[in-house]
């Protein structure tokens, strides 16, 4: 029974790519995830139900055998196909690729209807960043990976501020988007600029990062201006990288590097907060892997 338990414990992430513009190609998308993950490809459904996976990504026909059946018969089979996933014996968590192609088509007739199947469905439609196998990668590999498995080796070097009792640093890279990094308060204020140092474990190939505010309803610390750098060494850095400002929402914000870079180290800095305030807040700082690894 320990033994079982103890199997089951260490047993990868199963994934499944369902369809002919799912794959991306999966030895990329394994090589991004590590050893936690197993992905397999599979021409349809019926193919992957035997693999028993966690997580199921399907991806549509775009063809013009696909759209044979018309535009009732196109929304009825995604559906359809939506359903028996979902209803596998390993209840896997279903995600819908949208597909690549710049046709009339697809674009304007196929996307549609397909996120139309996704809503009657509840399921979450995968939107990459362009029509590339790169984008493809990146964006499944966003999508599935466990935040507290891909950050096990990540360690706090440094933070300027933190409020202890609130919003310790580590919060902002421990996976949980329910915890957060708050700077001081009390029983002082401490002034902008806010920055932390990352080490992420090992160098890496760096494509960009997503910050996420805090998602606790706050709004206090929300990051306006930011730049990002980054490190071999975590002496000598390159950059900033990037630099702007987010968005004044409670949504991730992504920030792509291009071309991306090689680093071991990152360092966040917040300029300013939406409000002219002095604090920093952060639920999460997230690395984009480039799809190169």
């Amino acid at each position: 029974m320990i033994l079982s338990a103890l199997l089951l414990a260490v047993a990868p992430t199963r994934i499944a790519l369902i369809g002919p513009d799912a794959s991306g190609p999966a030895s990329t998308i394994a090589g991004i995830l590590g050893p936690s993950y197993s992905v397999r490809v599979f021409a349809n459904a019926g193919a992957a139900k035997g693999f028993g996976p966690n997580i199921a990504i399907l991806s549509v026909d775009t063809s013009t055998s696909g759209w044979a059946s018309g535009r009732d018969g196109f929304v009825s089979r995604i559906e359809r196909d939506l359903s028996a996933i979902g209803g596998w014996p390993s209840h896997p968590h279903l995600l819908l690729l949208q597909p690549a192609g710049a046709s009339t088509l697809v674009r304007d007739e196929m996307v549609p209807l397909l996120r139309q199947a996704a809503r009657e469905t509840g399921v979450s439609v995968l939107v990459p960043d362009g029509d590339t196998v790169a984008a493809r990668v990146e964006a499944i590999s966003d999508a599935v990976a466990d935040p507290k498995v891909s950050k096990r080796d990540w360690k706090l070097v440094s933070s300027d501020s933190e409020q202890v009792d609130e919003g310790p640093t580590k919060n902002a890279i421990d996976g949980d988007p329910d915890t957060y990094w708050h700077t001081q308060y009390d029983p002082t204020t401490t002034k902008h600029p806010h920055q932390l140092i990352v080490d992420l474990g090992h160098e890496q190939s760096i494509g960009g990062f997503r910050y996420l505010p805090r998602q606790d309803g706050g709004v206090n610390g929300r990051v306006k201006k930011y730049e990002f750098w980054v490190s071999s060494d975590g002496q000598t850095w390159t950059g900033p990288v990037a630099a702007g400002e987010f968005a004044n929402t409670a949504d991730p914000s992504s920030v792509k590097l291009k071309p991306s870079v090689k680093g071991r180290f990152f360092k966040f800095v917040a300029l300013s907060e939406v409000n002219g305030q002095p604090y920093t807040t952060a639920a999460e700082i997230d690395v984009l892997r480039a799809s190169g690894g």
